[in-house]
């Protein structure tokens, strides 16, 4: 019986935990290192593992840096199963297709600029392709649902927990047993915050005698939600008293959800004008938006409820991305309220914001990460 870690190990991305166990090895994640041209060449050296030896991994969530790196598991070797819940593996397929999608794009960058400075695996080919994510998607096997036990292998029995950080995301509990040893370990993944307006909190999990906890936010403590939504409100409203548009770089996962579902509540509620207009610019935003409405059982009772009677909370969204470089939507009057873009943005240099910071009526908003 053994545990070792190859990823969020003395770093915050890359989570990549190894449990060797009756004869079993079995990856918690396999995330891609995030944060700098440097960790290229982390993501693209050897894992400390045989990847043809791995039989099982059990995916937490769908996030990039605990899933990024599966299609490149599979592209060595890897021929074994990968369990996770129903929403996970919906939004795992969006983000390494997106993230191979990057790859392929990036290697284009490199060879019209000549490459960059500094070490990468093969600079004349990404990490993995497209093909190499599609190929991934067939190792996708059993399903797991939350607080049930799901028997990996022989001796080891896995609990998915909710862990109310993304939809799908969990704490996995794996109760283990080689010879006459018997231990237990939960590994946290990634945990969401109580009193979410969208998803459940956080359910407790069982009494476990090891605990491998993602620790990045563990010493902050985070503003209210209550004063927050307030904040965002005003900005946009004095935003719109100036004549001016909002832009709101955030993540395509979880953030650009709970954005939407806020601007819809602030014009029901009367603290946004009605005729405000939202354009989600991000194909990718746009399609786990889709997802979340196809898994209710993931959220909070109240936001369930109010799908189920067919109250849709992100009905005010107009589905439109532009392509690369478009110019943003026209300025409008006063009289016919404002527009709100959530778009995602790839770096400060993205071909929309500029345009939006040379209308000085305007407002360019972040919206911190809250773990």
């Amino acid at each position: 019986m053994k545990l070792s870690f190859h990823g969020a190990d003395r770093s915050v991305t890359g989570s990549c935990h190894l449990v060797e166990c009756a004869g079993k090895r079995i990856l918690i994640d396999c995330g891609l290192h995030q944060g700098s041209r440097e960790l290229d060449e982390e993501n693209a050296g050897p894992f400390g593992f045989d990847a043809a030896g791995i039989n099982y991994v059990l995916l937490t969530h769908a996030h990039l840096d605990h899933c990024g790196r599966l299609p490149l598991l599979a592209k060595r070797g890897f021929r074994g199963e990968i369990i996770t819940t129903s929403a996970s593996r919906e939004l795992a397929r969006l983000i390494m297709l997106d993230s191979a999608h990057q790859q392929e794009e990036d290697m284009r960058y490199r060879a019209r600029r000549g490459g960059y400075d500094g070490a990468r695996h093969d600079k004349n080919e990404p990490l993995y392709s497209t093909l190499d994510a599609l190929n991934c998607l067939d190792y996708f096997g059993r399903t797991a649902t939350y607080a049930q036990v799901i028997e990996v292998a022989a001796g080891v029995p896995a609990t998915f927990i909710d862990a109310g950080h993304i939809l799908g995301s969990a704490s996995i509990f794996l109760e283990l047993e080689e010879q006459s040893h018997r231990t237990s370990v939960l590994f946290s993944g990634d945990l969401g915050s109580a009193g979410r307006i969208l998803l459940r909190s956080p359910a407790k999990p069982p009494h476990a005698e090891n605990v491998v906890m993602e620790t990045t936010y563990g010493d902050r403590l985070h503003k209210q939600l209550g004063p927050s939504i307030d904040e965002f409100y005003e900005a946009i409203t004095e935003t719109f008293k100036r004549g001016g548009n909002v832009i709101i770089p955030t993540f395509a996962l979880e953030r650009a959800q709970e954005l939407l579902y806020y601007l819809s509540e602030g014009v029901t509620q009367g603290r946004l004008t009605k005729s405000t207009q939202v354009y989600l610019d991000s194909p990718m935003a746009i399609s786990a938006t889709e997802i979340f409405r196809r898994h209710p059982e993931c959220f909070e009772p109240a936001t369930a409820k109010l799908l189920q009677e067919g109250h849709d909370p992100f009905s005010r969204l107009r589905h439109v991305h532009r392509r690369p470089r478009a110019p943003p939507p026209p300025a409008q009057s006063r009289s016919r309220g404002f527009e709100h873009c959530v778009r995602r943005l790839r770096s400060h240099r993205d071909s929309c914001a500029p345009n939006y910071r040379r209308r000085q009526a305007g407002e360019h908003l972040r919206r911190g990460y809250s773990g």
